[in-house]
């Protein structure tokens, strides 16, 4: 695997790897043992032992494979694929590991899920957000009642768009969260 930009969150320690690239996804190595209920050098030395022999049929098929199923980020962490990770959790869960066990039962409940919810095509309820009503101020009717900007421009004196939009209460980008850039491009 190639060091690609990553997404990395750490959560109870493990670190959990996302690329940004293409949403493939796995854990660190630290973080892989955690999951597996043992120490960081115990999977070091299981990965390492892949290149040679497989110590459960779980690890088979990522025989010889390890080194296409991990990179390493610029701070020297060992990042797991999905694949990888899931033959080692697996691997620990069949010799009777309870945490590896918990953890395996964990994903195969959202894999499940997640596979029979894309065969049948269910999405998720999107949540509608409803506008919030920004009622005028009586100053702002009234200006707006007064045509000011009309009069001023009929004496020669326009009025600046953004002292109208102020004055009016029509448009106010502080209260609708949008900053200078999003209006006009520009900061």
């Amino acid at each position: 695997m190639t060091n690609l930009a990553q997404i990395i969150k750490e959560i109870d320690g493990v670190e959990f790897h996302t690329e940004a690239a293409t949403g493939d996804s796995g854990v660190s190595q630290s973080g892989l043992a955690v999951l597996c209920g043992v120490s960081r050098q115990a999977v070091s030395r299981l990965l390492k032992s892949l290149s040679t022999k497989s110590p459960s049929r779980w690890l088979e098929p990522i025989q010889g494979k390890v080194e296409s199923l991990t990179t390493n980020t610029e701070s020297g962490m060992q990042l797991c694929r999905g694949e990888l990770s899931i033959a080692v959790i697996k691997h620990y869960a069949f010799k009777g590991n309870t945490t590896a066990q918990f953890t395996l039962d964990k994903f195969a409940t959202i894999g499940f899920n997640v596979w029979v919810q894309s065969i049948t095509g269910w999405r998720p309820v999107e949540e509608k957000v409803e506008p919030s009503l920004i009622l005028p101020t009586s100053d702002q009717l009234e200006f707006m009642r007064s045509r000011a900007w009309e009069k001023a421009e009929m004496e020669g004196k326009p009025m600046k768009s953004s002292e109208i939009r102020e004055k009016s209460g029509f448009f106010k980008p502080r209260l609708l969260g949008i900053n200078n850039r999003n209006l006009n491009g520009s900061v």
